[in-house]
């Protein structure tokens, strides 16, 4: 290979290989992750995944009592639901089965507009679409279930984080008691104490189990959406779909967690960490069940034994994941948050953008995020400003010879070898290395990805807004060319077939300007295909670009802004001619260095 192509070839390389995957994701994956699926008939019976054996102690040959999602409810009336009302929670507990089935997320709303509905979490409003969790005993006959009809102690009927909510159930001559309380944010404990009023010894054991149907079908989003949770000391992430095809999942633990996860909200059950459990994801006509069992308990006769499980129902907030984690010893808690294959980056980069996000924010600003991600972008330039500078130098000597070097091709037309040999002495002499501006290529590939990562999964970039036009950092530009950003009335993205290149908005435009410019001052590939993959790059990340979130768009464009700066710098350093020298020679006769 000719060496002063080494260079070019490799940026062309990672180019079209950003291409592909950027591609990928874009045209194959994003609408995969669009697609929901559909409803599917109730089944009459749903049976459950069977607990895997829990060694010590053993469930083998014990009866499991938990009845079906979809089991009708019981002839008699029910009270009243327990009603819950916290600053981050509202909703209701039913108290058939004592499930969690009704719930809304205060301070999240599905749609930017400020009149839309909360997020929802369980329950559909309508009561046709279960998304629920409930707790229970099993192993003896008439042990709470979840379809079992508990009684309120007491006066209080509404659930906030100063007053807890006490159950009562009889049966078989064993008396349940469950205490729920809830905290500020969004963990449900639960307190479950059971006295033996016959005069022999029992055996049960308590489960926990989220019931779901109509989920979200992602089948290679960048984000995990799917059963979730730390068992035997490993994270175990499995999408729906794998379980649909393959069959239950089933894992014995000492300690851990687990649940069922979307991209900004989860559910998830934390069994006592003193007690071995066993844990089975599973799915059954349409219903996603995530469930565990802990090892049996043997109460004797006039004795009280208790259990505190707790239930995670919110918002994916990192800093409230990160607290629960540490203050309940919910071991590693923390990945409930995907942070990618590049956490050793995608993890601290978050916390840097959100520390500058919440300084930005007492600066009053009015797009805190926004501001965190120009400053975030700042400060990865001063990292890798060394490495940038011995590229862009690099370049620049290149360009600076390149008419000797087009003098040397034409020279020794036809003879490569001696044209290699000739050109190897010219860089020699100039100092020139044309590998030189590789590494820094090659080290950001991994931060620009930890970068998308963070954007792409962050709950503090949804609905975040940024000044101008973008009021959502985590949707596309909502302008496009195609309309004259607005000014026709009529949205170009509903044209059959191809809607959805019209999206073009003012954003990406910027970007591939901003890409095209940089490019510029690049020197120009040898090879004349290179060089024309080269030139439509900026055209085809352009559109790539336009229905990927705005707050990378903005990264994107500003990262460009400044690398073209600072090129621009080093270039005037080696007296080489810029895009900029060459449009002031136009307009005035004399270049920006003469000035």
């Amino acid at each position: 290979m000719k060496p002063e192509q080494n260079s070019n070839n490799t940026l062309a390389f990672v180019a079209i290989a950003m291409v592909i995957l950027i591609g990928y994701q874009v045209f194959v994956v994003d609408p995969a992750a669009k697609k929901r699926k559909a409803e599917v008939q109730q089944a009459e019976t749903a049976q459950q995944a069977e607990p895997p054996q829990v060694t010590p102690p053993s469930l083998d040959g014990t009866a499991d009592s938990v009845a079906t999602a979809h089991q009708a409810s019981p002839s008699a009336t029910l009270p009243d639901p327990i009603a819950i009302e916290t600053p981050s929670l509202q909703g209701s507990i039913n108290l058939l089965g004592g499930r969690f089935d009704d719930l809304e997320l205060k301070g999240y709303r599905q749609t930017i507009e400020p009149n839309s509905p909360l997020v929802r979490l369980f329950g559909d409003g309508n009561g046709t679409a279960p998304y629920f969790a409930a707790f229970g005993w099993t192993g003896i006959a008439g042990a709470p279930s979840e379809t079992t009809i508990w009684q309120i102690s007491g006066p209080n009927r509404t659930l906030t984080a100063d007053t807890p909510v006490t159950l009562t159930h009889s049966a078989g001559g064993l008396s349940y008691e469950r205490t729920i309380t809830v905290d500020e944010q969004s963990m449900f404990t639960i307190t479950d104490t059971v006295t033996n009023g016959t005069n022999q010894a029992v055996q049960l054991a308590p489960f926990g189990v989220i019931r779901r149907q109509n989920v979200p079908e992602q089948a290679l989003g960048i984000a995990h959406e799917g059963f979730i949770g730390w068992l035997d000391g490993r994270l175990e992430d499995k999408k729906y779909k794998k379980i649909a095809k393959k069959g239950p999942f089933k894992q014995n633990s000492e300690t851990g967690w687990l649940g069922l996860t979307d991209k900004y909200w989860m559910a998830a059950l934390v069994p006592d960490q003193s007690k071995p459990f066993a844990a089975a994801y599973s799915e059954k006509n349409g219903i996603y069940t995530a469930r565990y069992v802990s090892g049996l308990q043997t109460l004797a006769p006039g004795q009280s034994l208790s259990q505190t499980e707790r239930l995670f129902a919110g918002a994916k907030d990192v800093g409230v994941i990160e607290t629960y984690a540490e203050s309940l010893d919910i071991p590693r808690f923390d990945l409930a948050v995907d942070w990618g294959m590049f956490w050793f980056f995608t993890k601290p980069f978050f916390h840097l953008l959100d520390f500058l996000a919440n300084m930005t924010l007492s600066w009053g600003v009015a797009a805190p995020f926004g501001i965190a991600i120009l400053l975030m972008t700042v400060l990865v330039k001063l990292v890798f400003f060394p490495l940038a500078n011995q590229s862009y130098a690099a370049m620049s000597k290149m360009k600076k010879v390149q008419p000797q070097v087009d003098q040397l091709r034409t020279r020794y037309k036809g003879d490569f070898e001696k044209l290699n040999k000739e050109m190897m002495a010219l860089y020699k002499r100039e100092k020139i290395n044309p590998m030189a501006g590789c590494l820094p290529i090659f080290i950001q590939i991994p931060v620009f990805f930890a970068l998308y990562k963070v954007l792409f999964v962050s709950l503090e970039m949804r609905h975040a807004p940024f000044y101008g036009w973008v009021n959502d950092l985590s949707a596309p530009d909502p302008t496009s060319v195609f309309n004259l950003f607005g000014l026709l009335p009529y949205d170009p993205t509903v044209v059959p077939v191809i809607g959805g290149f019209l999206a073009l908005g003012a954003w990406p435009l910027l970007m591939g300007c901003t890409m095209w410019l940089q490019q510029q001052m690049n020197p120009p590939a040898q090879d004349p295909v290179q060089r024309k993959i080269m030139a439509w790059l900026p055209v085809i990340f352009t559109f790539i670009m336009a229905p990927f979130a705005a707050g990378l768009v903005i990264y994107w464009t500003w990262s460009n802004v400044l690398s073209v700066a600072q090129q621009y710098w080093i270039m005037r350093k080696y007296q080489v001619d810029t895009p900029f020298d060459s449009f002031l020679k136009k307009l005035s006769g004399k270049s920006a260095k003469d000035a």
